[in-house]
């Protein structure tokens, strides 16, 4: 076989939370995509706000994955970019018409924001108009970003957002989903619900819970310390405590429920989806709780299920231990999401 005719694409997402570093490198071939590599890791209390600190950890991350490909596709969260849905003319040349609407619409100056749309719904051959979804985030967070990577080595090939890198991974995944459903991330200090069905704009809310929460509400609960809250959390709490600890994490997951209960409501009443969604895909380190899928189930009235970032992607058994990635699947959905955006 001659290797020169069988070219090799390593696509990389990185996701930089709020607490973890996640990095997935997919390897586009002819056959198809597979999982080249993954990793994950914490990022130091003392990085958080310091893009010195997030740089140096990333270096340390992508170096230990021995990954020779140093261009990465990484994203922004919710709340550093703007998205609107527009009504508005269908033109050969689209960006001038998008800036005049946008500068209707957003808050801010033009001059100081990185602009990009997609056409949802072109609209019936006749019509005039279409739906389209613009993006808009300042130029200083992008710039931010870039000089992060550079820390660590990297270059920037595309900036997504966390929730259409979410969104993306799904859709890639399950190509046969034709029902609306619910797509939930839940990270360490913020999580990402939204509407997936095909065909549809990708409606999402974010919010300001996720597994950080838990672990402080259960250290002040049974006045211990931060990280024997977080280990116990993973690991079992003793016999002792976990009565009160259980109590305590059902109560706050209780909580998430009813936040995001008024979120549904407002989908299935503002939004065009077709119908309502009786299944939810969770995913994010958060959502490996023990007993939160069930607890889910039970107070959304909803199917519940793990989403599984590599169901249509070739993992290679003999490199990766068939049990650990069933296991950590779930954590890796938005770097998937984004690594996808260099294989598609």
């Amino acid at each position: 076989m001659i290797p020169f005719l069988h070219k090799k694409t390593i696509s990389c997402g990185l996701n930089v939370g709020t607490s973890w570093l996640k990095m997935v490198c997919l390897r586009k071939e002819r056959q198809g995509i597979s999982l080249d590599r993954l990793g994950n890791m914490v990022l130091p209390v003392r990085a958080k706000g310091d893009s010195r600190a997030v740089g140096k950890a990333a270096k340390v991350l992508h170096t230990s994955l021995s990954c020779n490909n140093t261009i990465v596709t990484s994203s922004l969260r919710g709340h550093e970019v703007i998205v609107k849905y527009m009504q508005i003319p269908l033109t050969k040349d689209m960006l001038p018409v998008v800036e005049k609407e946008a500068g209707e619409q957003i808050p801010f100056d033009l001059a100081d924001l990185y602009l990009d749309f997609q056409v949802i719904k072109p609209g019936e051959k006749k019509a005039k108009k279409g739906e389209v979804m613009v993006v808009a985030t300042k130029k200083k967070v992008v710039t931010d970003l870039e000089a992060t990577l550079d820390i660590a080595g990297l270059s920037l090939a595309v900036v997504d957002v966390d929730a259409f890198a979410l969104h993306n991974c799904f859709a890639f995944n399950y190509p046969e989903q034709t029902e609306p459903v619910y797509l939930l991330d839940i990270g360490s200090g913020q999580s990402i619900l939204g509407i997936h069905e095909p065909g549809r704009p990708f409606y999402f809310r974010e919010f300001g819970f996720g597994g950080q929460q838990i672990t402080q509400a259960v250290a002040k609960e049974l006045a211990i310390s931060l990280e024997d809250a977080e280990g116990f959390k993973l690991k079992g709490f003793p016999d002792n405590q976990h009565l009160e600890a259980s109590h305590c994490m059902t109560e706050v997951c209780r909580h998430w429920c009813q936040e995001m209960k008024r979120v549904e409501h407002f989908f299935q009443t503002s939004t065009t989806i077709s119908a309502v969604p009786k299944t939810m895909y969770v995913s994010g380190g958060g959502g490996l709780l023990p007993g939160l899928i069930s607890l889910f189930a039970s107070e959304l009235d909803l199917e519940i299920t793990y989403l599984e970032p590599w169901r249509k992607i070739d993992v290679d058994t003999n490199q990766f231990d068939h049990d650990y990635i069933k296991a950590v699947g779930p954590l890796f959905a938005i770097p998937t999401g984004l690594a996808l955006r260099g294989c598609l």
